[in-house]
């Protein structure tokens, strides 16, 4: 039985983590989830993303200028269940919840904007709406 040596071992692990790093990195999709008919923000993204919600039909997603390079656009979604994020060359699965699993997201959102607000930031900058 012939076994690889150490050397070969060590060569090619090295080759395989320099050709992992020499790829070009993907910036990370961040998703501020609500409940449906409320809006959801998904920043990270780039122009002409789009997600397909459970019914098939896509809805394109719009960066908002305001959001700089966090590259960051509004989302409302029409009902609960599984939607997909088309980005580019990117998909990526999320789950928009229930009216039975929202309680503890509406408060948690409440809270974070309470806190915001209380800094002193300026909601626009942190994805959340401002009511004039």
């Amino acid at each position: 039985m012939c076994r690889p040596s150490l050397d070969a071992i060590r060569t090619g692990h090295s080759e395989s983590i320099l050709a992992r790093t020499s790829a070009p990195p993907v910036s990370p999709v961040t998703f501020d989830l609500a409940a449906p008919f409320q809006r959801s923000v998904i920043c990270g993204i780039a122009d002409g993303g789009h997600v397909i919600p459970p019914d098939g039909e896509s809805v394109t997603l719009y960066v908002d200028p305001a959001s700089a390079a966090a590259r960051c656009a509004g989302f409302w979604a029409t009902g609960a269940g599984w939607h997909h994020l088309r980005d580019g060359e990117r998909s990526q699965p999320f789950l928009i919840p229930g009216p039975e699993q929202t309680a503890g997201l509406s408060a948690s959102a409440l809270r974070e904007a309470t806190l915001t607000l209380a800094a002193g930031d300026s909601p626009s900058r942190t994805g959340t709406p401002l009511h004039h």
